[in-house]
C-alpha cells in the first residue's frame, strides 16, 4: 500500500482536521486503558494534548509506569488509544486497520528499543537489512543503504558480526541503523541508554541526534535518566501521583 492509499484510507475521518504540513504528530486527548485483573480498568495514559513539529526533537520524561512507553507504542500505531485521536505524517493513525497500521509503521516509523531487540541469528548487516521489507528500493539499493548506514554508526567494520559477537552499545548502534533503514519522519527511542553503562549511553544519546538531525526526521526519546533530558530542547512530562488509593494522572509539557 502506498503512502498516498494509507491517506485516502482515512480521508473521510481527517477532513478540515488534518494537521498542517509543519506538525508531524498531533494527539488530541489521548489516553489508554487496560484491563485488570479483576476486570476493572486501569489507565496507563493520562488524557494528553500534543503536537510535535517536524524535525523537532522531543523527551518524554517520568517514572517508570507514567505510560511513556505506552505513549510511544500508540505513536507507533503498535496499540490503539481507548480514547482520543491519533495523527502522524498527516494520517489517522487511530483510524487505520491493524494490517494498515503495520504497512505505516514500517515505511514511517523507526523504533529503538531499550533491549535492542535484534535476531540473534543474523549478522548486522541482516539485521538492517530485514527492515527494509517496506522500502522501494531494489535488492541491490538494499545493501548499499545497509552498509551505509552501519558505517555512519560506526560499524563499518562490524557488518558480518552477529549480536553475541557485539557490545552492548554496538548493538544498539545496529538498533540505530536499523531503525532508519527505511527513510522515516518519525525515530522513537524507548529507554535507549538504560542498558548501557554511563558513557556509552551518553555516546549513544548523542549519536541519536546526531543521525536524526542530518536524516531530517523528528526524534521522541523515553527516559527518566534526568541528565540525559537536559540534552532536549522540549521536554513532555507524563506522571502519576498517589493519592491515598486514589491514582490522579497529569501531563504537562515543560520547555528548555
Amino acid at each position: 500500500m502506498r503512502d498516498s492509499e494509507l491517506l485516502a484510507e482515512t480521508e473521510g475521518e481527517l477532513g478540515e482536521a488534518r494537521p498542517p504540513l509543519t506538525t508531524l504528530v498531533r494527539l488530541e486527548r489521548v489516553e489508554k486503558e487496560f484491563p485488570g485483573p479483576d476486570g476493572k480498568a486501569v489507565q496507563a495514559l493520562a488524557p494528553i494534548d500534543l503536537e510535535i513539529a517536524r524535525r523537532e526533537q522531543v523527551a518524554l520524561a517520568g517514572p517508570s509506569g507514567s505510560g511513556k512507553s505506552t505513549l510511544l507504542n500508540i505513536l507507533a500505531g503498535i496499540i490503539l488509544p481507548s480514547r482520543g485521536r491519533v495523527w502522524v505524517n498527516g494520517v489517522a493513525v487511530d483510524s487505520l486497520s491493524e494490517s494498515a497500521r503495520d504497512r505505516f509503521r514500517g515505511r514511517s516509523i523507526g523504533y529503538v528499543y531499550q533491549n535492542f531487540n535484534l535476531l540473534s541469528g543474523f549478522t548486522a548487516l541482516e539485521n538492517v537489512l530485514l527492515a527494509m521489507g517496506f522500502s522501494r528500493a531494489g535488492q541491490k539499493g538494499h545493501f548499499q543503504r545497509a552498509g551505509e548506514l552501519l558505517e555512519r554508526v560506526g560499524l563499518g567494520h562490524r557488518l558480518r558480526h552477529r549480536p553475541a559477537q557485539l557490545s552492548s552499545g554496538e548493538q544498539q548502534r545496529v538498533a540505530i541503523a536499523r531503525a532508519l533503514a527505511n527513510q522515516p519522519p518519525l525515530l522513537l527511542a524507548d529507554e535507549p541508554t538504560a542498558s548501557l553503562d554511563f558513557w556509552t549511553g551518553r555516546m549513544i544519546l548523542e549519536l541519536l541526534l546526531e543521525v536524526s538531525y542530518q536524516a531530517g526526521a523528528t526524534l521522541v526519546v523515553a527516559s527518566h535518566d534526568r541528565d540525559l533530558l537536559t540534552r532536549f530542547g522540549r521536554v513532555v512530562e507524563v506522571g502519576q501521583l498517589q493519592q491515598g488509593s486514589r491514582k490522579v494522572l497529569t501531563n504537562s509539557v515543560l520547555s528548555g
